[in-house]
């Protein structure tokens, strides 16, 4: 049966349920089926990928949060149902509806509108607020006096009971089918509020012929030689999305292995797949967050064992990536694990959290090249036979066909949009603007964007004199772009797709360092606003898309970079990769503009040695205020670290916030205590 799936997903590159939807919307499109992705974060090019207006409700998001109704301000995702590419979908796959971008009420309407299947990565779905409940068993039962607030998603009050019941009334009130990649969350499911819904086994797949052992001696002895490696050098690896920093994967335990290890043999290596910064430990190598599957692979050619100490996991396709490449096992039993390993058949598994004999088995192991071998020929037997794309795909048609045949689905009764493309029909122009300096690539950028929407869009060029003398047609759209934001005109579909009856369309832009990655989080554009009015700075022009009615009534304002705001509903916020900014550029421009004359950082953490090494020096901080006093007449980075008292003596010295998750309370913390010049790198100002 050929269909038309639709993925719906938190984002579209990182994390294993990431890649799980990915592949299968290529394999479905590869096999003659319409398949795309709808997400809350676009941060690939992938064509067939598009994002969606999750509509943060900023005017009550702050007390939504402080009493613990997690998610409840991402109010875009209600009408989701009405979106054209959910109104042309046969079929709707849900993923992961947790990280922070749908609301939990959004998924009655949702599902009633299309047969729907909901695979779940992990235990959210089921319990108050926590993706893993560890040893809590209380989502049983209802979640009350919930025993740990900040494991993901954190929340900032015990509300998980009253959570857990809203869930429950909105699966019973909702029709959709379960798919779980695991037989220990199948079991855990049957015995939870879904309980009332079909739930079916489906184990992850990975690509076995890409995931494949290189085949000769000499292919493994250049990979080495391409990594630095000795060929005598014994190497291990682990890989998880923040490396051995992330909670969730055990990093106390691999750093008890390293340390034993390395005192064990003297040519050992740990490669550290998912981390970023470089490390002190010369026996540890950060590997980074790699994409590229034929660059992963190369990696875990390295490798003569891959450990596994992660506390929470479900059917982790790590596991499965190394099995297909025939590397033996060595980890904890963790969730669905057992699953995939069999202990003393791949690998070795123990307890959670025994680091003893995790220890013990690793050892063992890297001291017994026959048992190795062994065992990585059954890895590489068992991942073919069981857990390859082909098994995995075949049994999601099986499950498709099942939900589309089951009995009638509760009905949504809506009002539905008459633009049923997920595209929309020529709507008039778009007019592209380059302001500022002259750049050397505005042809190019012209002729990109003209290219990707040559089928819905006229697009013109025009100079600033042109759209400071000319009245723009109700109907055009606008988008004038500074010098200094580096687009990606290609991505223009992406945001244009749904652009009906809007005052402008943005984005945040995305911060790069040096080697063209991403710096943490992207700078937020928006500026608070009164409720009912969703305000925004035009300082960075390039991140905002205008109708051309709203643009001739504010465009002195626009064209001047002051703030401009409009009634929420009149406009749509996407969070793509289509805009871009160079960190240390950003950073200068934010000092100076700030008022001050001298500068000082404030935070004494791995943000800040990540952010002075991609600046290089170049700026001339003074110093590093920290609220640890006993932090205070240290030195990081050459640089000495001073209590903040002394840091705010003087109102021409500026404060740096080197912060990614606390910016905002530092920021208001700094400023209700001095009147220095406070300066945010992930805000933009007024």
């Amino acid at each position: 049966m050929i269909m038309n799936v639709l993925h719906l997903h938190t984002n579209d590159y990182t994390g294993g349920a990431s890649a799980v939807a990915k592949d299968l919307v290529k394999w479905q499109r590869a096999n003659g089926h319409s398949s795309s992705m709808l997400v809350g974060y676009k941060e690939s090019g992938d064509s067939w990928s598009y994002p969606f207006d999750i509509g943060t409700n900023t005017a009550a998001a702050a007390e939504l949060k402080s009493s613990g109704w997690l998610d409840f301000e991402y109010e875009g995702s209600r009408d989701l149902a009405s979106n054209p590419l959910v109104q042309e979908a046969d079929l709707l796959h849900l993923h992961n509806l947790h990280g922070y971008y749908f609301h939990p009420a959004a998924l009655q309407p949702l599902t009633s509108s299309k047969p729907t299947l909901w695979t779940l990565h992990d235990m959210q779905s089921i319990t108050g607020h926590c993706a893993h409940s560890f040893e809590c068993g209380k989502w049983e039962t209802g979640c009350h006096a919930c025993p740990d607030l900040n494991t993901y998603p954190r929340v900032l009050t015990d509300n998980a009971g009253p959570l857990w019941t809203f869930k429950k009334e909105i699966y019973d009130r909702s029709s959709f089918h379960v798919a779980v990649p695991s037989l220990w969350l199948k079991k855990k499911a049957e015995k939870s509020i879904l309980k009332n819904h079909p739930i079916r086994l489906i184990y992850n797949g990975i690509d076995t012929d890409v995931f494949s052992p290189h085949p000769s001696v000499a292919n493994r002895q250049a990979l080495r030689e391409k990594y630095g490696i000795a060929e005598t050098t014994l190497v291990v690896g682990g890989s998880a999305n923040g490396g051995l920093s992330n909670p969730y994967k055990g990093g106390q335990y691999a750093e008890e292995v390293i340390r034993r290890c390395s005192q064990k043999f003297d040519d050992f290596l740990f490669l550290n797949i998912g981390g970023d910064a470089s490390s002190p430990n010369p026996n540890i190598r950060n590997m980074g967050y790699i994409h590229n599957k034929e660059e992963l692979r190369d990696v875990y050619s390295l490798l003569d064992l891959f450990l596994f100490t992660s506390v929470a996991d479900n059917c982790p396709l790590v596991i499965l990536e190394a099995m297909s490449m025939g590397i033996p096992i060595v980890g904890f039993a963790t969730g669905g694990v057992p699953e995939l390993v069999r202990d003393g058949e791949e690998g070795y598994l123990v307890a959670p959290r025994d680091a003893d004999s995790l220890t013990e088995r690793a050892l063992s192991l890297l001291q017994d090249r026959e048992r190795r071998r062994l065992f990585s020929k059954e890895s590489r037997r068992r991942a073919e036979r069981h857990f390859s794309l082909e098994a995995m795909n075949n049994a999601y048609q099986s499950a498709y066909s099942d939900v589309i045949q089951s009995p009638e689905r509760l009905t949504f009764h809506s009002a539905k949009r008459t633009d049923a493309n997920p595209r929309p029909s020529v709507k008039a122009k778009l007019i592209i603007v380059f302001v500022g300096k002259e750049r050397h690539d505005s042809a190019l950028l012209f002729d990109q964007a003209r290219e990707s929407l040559s089928d819905l869009y006229e697009v013109e060029r025009w100079t600033e004199s042109r759209l400071s003398s000319r009245e723009l047609g109700a109907n055009d759209l606008v988008w004038p772009i500074h010098s200094e934001m580096n687009v990606q005109p290609q991505d223009l579909p992406f945001v244009l797709y749904d652009a009906l009856d809007v005052d402008f369309i943005w984005t945040d832009p995305v911060l790069r360092r040096r080697s063209g990655r991403k710096f943490y989080k992207p700078l937020r554009i928006d500026l608070e606003a009164d409720s009912g009015l969703v305000r925004l700075s035009t300082r960075r022009l390039g991140a905002v898309i205008f109708s051309g009615s709203f643009f001739n009534t504010h465009k002195a304002a626009i064209m001047n970079g002051h703030p401009i705001q409009t009634n929420v509903g009149r406009q749509k916020h996407y969070h793509t990769v289509m805009v871009n900014l160079f960190l240390d550029n950003h950073v200068r421009e934010q000092l100076r503009t700030s008022g001050a004359d001298r500068f000082y950082l404030y935070g004494a953490g791995g943000h800040t040695s990540e952010l002075l090494r991609e600046l290089e020096g170049n700026t001339a901080f003074e110093g590093i205020v920290d609220s640890n006093p006993s932090l205070s007449g240290k030195e990081m980075a050459g640089l000495p670290v001073v209590n903040i008292e002394q840091a705010l003596s003087d109102e021409k010295i500026g404060i740096l916030i080197s912060s990614s998750s606390y910016e905002q309370e530092i920021f208001e913390r700094l400023a209700s205590i001095g009147n220095n010049p406070i300066i945010r790198i992930y805000r933009e100002r007024e």
